[in-house]
């Protein structure tokens, strides 16, 4: 190759391609009237998994998250394809500002989990598919925790019990709170009854990398 042949390849519009395998992802934003505002980007390799969050409303505390048996460190963590185990643990409220605990109705919780993809508007939310808390045999309790490691993928959790839809969720909140609880039911989420303030919750699950408006 002479010498001028690498002074075109140097000067070529092949020199602005993009060779890296990252993408980028917003990772979180603010809003304010006045109309100013910022965003937080970050670049991502996706085969290192996507990131997801865990979202729970309750009006228990939310003791414990866990996926595949390793606690949660932070609000959003990255997850890879395959299946999962998600583990939740709650504690008497103490209380939760966001959903108040009212004497006489019975515990419950309403669970899913958010996935953030790259190059996707973060509103509206993207939820992982299938991830909701439904009545449909798949999300299990106990009324305490149970021995070291419930919160494993190979743990036996064929005697728990099968959750039901609560009755009474969504009773004594106000106005603001009353609409996230709305707005999550028409979502396809389903308050489910916990056996006791202290429960314990496992649901296994399928990620395919994707998500669902």
């Amino acid at each position: 190759m002479s010498d001028d042949d690498d002074v075109f390849r140097l000067n070529s519009l092949h020199r602005y391609d993009k060779r890296s395998r990252l993408v980028l992802e917003a990772h979180s934003h603010c809003e304010v009237p006045a109309g100013c505002g910022g965003a937080v980007f970050q670049w991502v390799n996706p085969s290192r998994g996507v990131t997801v969050r865990v979202h729970a409303m309750t009006p228990l505390r939310l003791n414990h998250v866990a996926i595949d048996g390793v606690a949660v460190p932070s609000e959003w963590l990255r997850l890879l394809r395959g299946a999962h185990v998600l583990a939740l643990e709650f504690g008497p409220a103490a209380a939760n500002p966001r959903v108040p605990a009212v004497a006489g109705l019975a515990p419950w919780a309403l669970v899913y989990l958010e996935v953030r993809l790259p190059g996707v508007p973060t509103y509206p939310v993207q939820r992982m598919p299938r991830s909701e808390s439904r009545d449909d045999g798949t999300w299990l309790a106990l009324d305490a925790a149970p021995e070291s490691g419930w919160q494993a993928p190979e743990f036996d959790d064929s005697r728990w019990a099968r959750l039901q839809r609560s009755p009474t969720a969504g009773r004594a909140l106000e106005s603001w709170q009353k609409r996230e609880f709305e707005r999550e039911l028409a979502a396809g989420c389903v308050p489910l009854a916990l056996p006791s303030p202290h429960a314990v919750l496992r649901k296994r699950f399928d990620f395919d990398g994707g998500g669902q408006r």
